[in-house]
């Protein structure tokens, strides 16, 4: 009920009219149905999917062909999955364009959580899903969903997203590439160290150059 107008038995367009004209300060009723509540506790979650880099397209797997009116949400695992069918386009655009905001805005906190214990220098600038064409024997490509990264001055190219950005259960680690080629994977016991030891190498790095003069 809106100013004391029922919209029990009115249409969409009209329901809105009655609330466009209602003014910034209308008085809304709503009217809860007889045994909504019980209605309410019979749902049951059929599936859950996390959508932390979770996969989004309206291709149907392995194609180039468009599902209609309907697409694909994956976890990051690539199981669960689910198609979702909508009764028109509207709906469609409504519902990827919400889900795939959630997902932008967990990568962008992943992203965030990441790059706090990485150097400036290698820190991550983008992570999202694509996907890639390969070579088949039909004349069209088969399409396979990627995990893209770039990170620092590398890119990189997964099957499914890395859950952390360490190569082990260490953390504050750091590889040493030296002039002749050699590499060292160190470990420091703190952030607060590893700072101090990236701070002192770029230093040291500047002390060797200037004595060059280059």
């Amino acid at each position: 009920m809106v100013n004391d107008i029922t919209l029990d038995h009115v249409n969409h367009d009209d329901a809105v009219n009655v609330l466009r004209t209602a003014g910034d300060e209308g008085q809304k009723s709503p009217k809860t149905p007889q045994g909504a509540s019980r209605m309410e506790r019979r749902w049951v979650d059929v599936m859950t999917i996390h959508l932390l880099m979770a996969y989004l397209t309206r291709y149907m797997l392995d194609t180039d062909k468009l599902r209609p009116n309907a697409f694909e949400i994956r976890s990051q695992e690539g199981k669960p999955s689910a198609v979702v069918h909508c009764d028109d386009a509207n709906m469609l655009s409504e519902w990827i364009k919400h889900i795939s905001s959630n997902i932008l805005q967990l990568t962008a906190q992943q992203i965030k959580t990441f790059n706090e214990s990485l150097p400036q220098p290698d820190q991550i600038l983008y992570m999202g899903w694509i996907s890639e064409g390969t070579s088949a024997p039909q004349p069209w490509y088969k399409w396979q969903p990627r995990f893209l990264a770039l990170k620092g001055a590398e890119l990189y190219i997964f099957d499914t997203p890395p859950d952390t950005d360490l190569l082990d259960e260490r953390q504050h680690c750091f590889m040493l590439h030296t002039g002749i080629s050699d590499t060292h994977y160190m470990c420091a016991e703190t952030k607060s160290e590893l700072l101090r030891i990236e701070n002192g190498w770029h230093r040291a790095t500047y002390n060797a150059v200037t004595r060059l003069g280059v």
